[in-house]
Formats: C-alpha cells, sequence, structure tokens
C-alpha cells in the first residue's frame, strides 16, 4: 500500500512571474486571511493583497508557489530586508495539502533560495496560534530573536536562522 504522506513526484514549487501567477498566490493569501483573520487585520493584509505583484517580484523578493500537478495548493515569500538579512512571510498551505509534508519542501527551498542569494540571516514572525509552523521552524533550527520590526501584534513571537 503506498504511504499516503509521501510526495507526489508531480510537486513543484516556482517563482510567481506573471499576474496570473500573482493573482493565484492572492487566492491563496486570502485563505491564509480568512484562516488566521485577527493576526493578519492588524498587518494590513488587504493592502498587500492589493499591491502583491509590487512588493514581492525579484529582485529584492521571491514569492513562491507550490503546485501539486499543477494545482497551486501553497506559496512563501522570501523579502529583502537587508544585504544580509531575508525575511520568510506568508508560507501557507491549502487544508487539503497539509500533512503531506509539502510544508518542509517548501521551507527547504526557501531556506536555500536565500542561501544561493547569499543571505546570512532568514527572519520570520508568527503567533503562538500559528503552533504547527513553530514547530516546523524550531525543527529547522530557527531561535527565538528580538523583534526585527516594530510590529501591531501583542503577541508576535520572532524567529531567526543563521544561514
Amino acid at each position: 500500500m503506498p504511504d499516503a504522506r509521501r510526495t507526489p513526484s508531480t510537486i513543484t514549487i516556482e517563482i510567481a512571474s506573471s499576474p496570473a501567477d500573482f493573482a493565484a498566490g492572492a487566492e491563496l493569501i486570502a485563505a491564509y486571511r480568512k484562516e488566521f483573520y485577527e493576526v493578519l487585520c492588524l498587518q494590513n493584509i488587504d493592502q498587500e493583497l492589493l499591491e502583491l505583484e509590487l512588493r514581492y517580484s525579484p529582485p529584492d523578493s521571491r514569492f513562491f508557489l507550490l503546485k501539486e500537478a499543477e494545482k497551486i495548493v501553497g506559496c512563501a515569500i522570501l523579502k529583502r530586508l537587508s544585504e544580509e538579512a531575508v525575511e520568510l512571510k506568508r508560507m501557507y498551505l491549502q487544508a487539503e495539502a497539509r500533512g503531506r509534508g509539502y510544508s518542509k519542501l517548501l521551507l527547504q527551498h526557501c531556506i536555500q533560495t536565500a542561501r544561493d542569494l547569499g543571505f546570512r540571516r532568514m527572519l520570520l514572525d508568527t503567533e503562538p496560534v500559528m503552533a504547527t509552523a513553530i514547530q516546523l521552524y524550531e525543527r529547522f533550527g530557527f531561535q527565538r530573536c528580538e523583534p526585527y520590526y516594530n510590529s501591531p501584534l501583542p503577541n508576535g513571537l520572532f524567529y531567526e536562522l543563521v544561514l
């Protein structure tokens, strides 16, 4: 019997490069907003959705789309903060894609891309309600750190990974 957690060979991770890609990414982030509204409403997520392509295109950002058999089921963003630091943002998988190891694949891809681009640190912020994500980050070696920006989130947690 096949392992249900095994990653299918039809998984790809691509950089959003067209208006259609960013529109598909916006749909994922809208689902993310719906699931974690109380957290994201403080971060002006509605304005961010209107400006995805402007904010998250190369050279300073990468908006990754994870596809399963050509269906986009996940996303993550890398955003340059400085010459040495990059931020991981909006890592999200649709509910039906969870539990298959895709978060691990997406995080590995983001970390390797950050290294390939010459960054020395990866930073992220999250909230205690995102316990599964926190466990993943900590398994990958992320450590709690001081806030790297003035967050509107009262319970915000900040993490850093030395690359």
